[in-house]
């Protein structure tokens, strides 16, 4: 098609749709090579390319909360493809994944100063406030309003310390 018509390529976003395509395309026929049912270090190469195309997609969609279908549909992989690939190279399913980026985020956020939990919640695409916290305490040990009141930091003071 760009052959064709190389009016097409002009704009920036055609050109990146289009190492995008050529991308996918590349590393489903190198995931496609292997015909026995042992995992490669090639497989896993693959696999490992996909999850990481994956997160700068989960990145990218702040607010839009993306679901497994948007990743499938991104990465033009079936369920099961895509499930096995983030079992295989994170040891989680990918909501789980999706749902560990976006709380890791928010953290970063209000670690960060964001202006209340509820904003840094809600740029990431938690909407239910109870789930959110419970979530993030299953995540990381504590509500994120101690977080907040508390932000971990770096202690301030001397090294070695003083006798």
């Amino acid at each position: 098609s760009a052959v064709q018509n190389p009016q097409s390529m002009d704009s920036e976003s055609a050109r990146l749709q289009l190492s995008e395509d050529v991308a996918v395309a590349a590393l489903q026929a190198m995931g496609s090579l292997s015909v026995n049912t042992t995992h490669s270090p090639r497989d896993h190469r693959v696999h490992r390319a996909m999850v990481d195309r994956a997160r700068l997609f989960i990145l990218s969609h702040q607010t839009g909360s993306p679901t497994v279908e948007d990743l499938c549909e991104h990465l033009h992989m079936s369920r099961r493809g895509l499930h096995s690939a983030f079992m295989q190279v994170v040891g989680v399913n990918p909501c789980t994944y999706i749902r560990q980026i976006r709380l890791h985020e928010a953290r970063k956020d209000i670690i960060n100063g964001a202006p209340s939990v509820s904003e840094a919640a809600m740029r990431w695409g938690f909407w239910h406030f109870g789930m959110f916290s419970q979530y993030y305490k299953t995540q990381f040990g504590e509500l994120p309003s101690e977080t907040h009141r508390n932000p971990p930091g770096v202690a301030m003071g001397t090294w070695p310390p003083l006798s």
